[in-house]
């Protein structure tokens, strides 16, 4: 699974990394909001896009979903099972180096700015 916060900019590169029978899952368009899909890379990994968002939904609904996600994934994160890739780590006196990594986009992982 893809979990892109980016949209289209990063639409072809995540389907690039994606496992045969994967899932693109489109949360975010800070990267743009049109691209163009190579649906035989699509059906070649008999993969799957879907787009979706936590702002259209009613109160109910996110508060089902962060319930959802206290009871299964946050004890596989507590428990190291599921953790994040950090890219790197930086003082916040390095605001603008960080800045740049992240603009430069080839990165892979978090860029944290520690206090």
């Amino acid at each position: 699974m893809v979990l892109d916060i980016i949209g289209a900019k990063y639409l072809s590169a995540n389907l690039d990394v994606l496992a045969t029978g994967g899932r693109l899952v489109v949360i975010g368009l800070q990267g743009g909001r049109k691209a163009e899909l190579n649906l035989q890379a699509l059906m070649g990994k008999r993969a799957s896009v879907i787009g979706t968002t936590l702002r259209a939904r009613p109160p109910e609904e996110k508060a089902a979903i962060v319930a959802a996600v206290r009871e299964r994934l946050w004890p596989l994160v507590e428990s190291g099972a599921v953790v994040p890739v950090v890219h790197d780590s930086l003082p916040m006196s390095a605001v603008a180096d960080a800045h740049r990594v992240v603009e430069e986009g080839s990165h892979v992982g978090k860029v944290l700015l520690i206090v």
